[in-house]
């Protein structure tokens, strides 16, 4: 995929792979690069540097958990720069625990590394079609593969129950 004069948005931007992939968009010729995050001032850390570097990004703090907020980022990008073309749904967190952990640790860690990724393509995919558009949504996914730590248990039962 070309990534140059493309707009793309990144969730889970504020550190780690995300913060990397931004850098990486951006240095690859992306017409507008979104960070999305919790973490507010990390986004807006990482869009300053790729601003610094000559790049063009704009950071939002996002709950990817939040239909509401994966709709706020292709409302941003429509007004900063037109539909997104890639959509790098990357949040995800880490729960602690195993099967007898409480209901609300498991439900947390379902809305950001599952539900996340539905509400993201909802967001994104019906201006995608109505403009008869070749846009792209990557989901990204930890490689934490067997054998399991019992600890990282929530995550992991999620991702390698395929």
């Amino acid at each position: 995929m070309q990534i140059k004069g493309i707009v793309v948005a990144v969730t889970g931007a504020a550190n780690g792979s995300g913060a990397a992939l931004a850098r990486r968009f951006s240095a690859e010729g992306a017409r507008l690069v979104i960070l999305a995050d919790l973490d507010e001032d990390g986004v807006r850390g990482i869009a300053a540097s790729i601003t610094a570097a000559g790049g063009c990004a704009v950071a939002r703090a996002c709950d990817v958990a939040r239909v509401a907020d994966a709709r706020a980022i292709a409302e941003l990008a429509k007004a900063e720069a037109g539909p997104i073309d890639l959509f790098c749904s990357n949040a995800g967190i880490m729960v602690t625990g195993d099967p007898m952990s409480p209901d609300a640790d498991w439900q947390s860690a379902w809305n950001v590394n599952v539900m996340a990724h539905v509400y993201a393509a909802r967001a994104v995919l019906p201006v995608m079609r109505r403009l008869r558009f070749n846009g792209h949504e990557m989901l990204a996914d930890e490689q934490q593969g067997p054998p399991l730590q019992r600890e990282r248990r929530i995550v992991a039962d999620r991702k390698f129950s395929r």
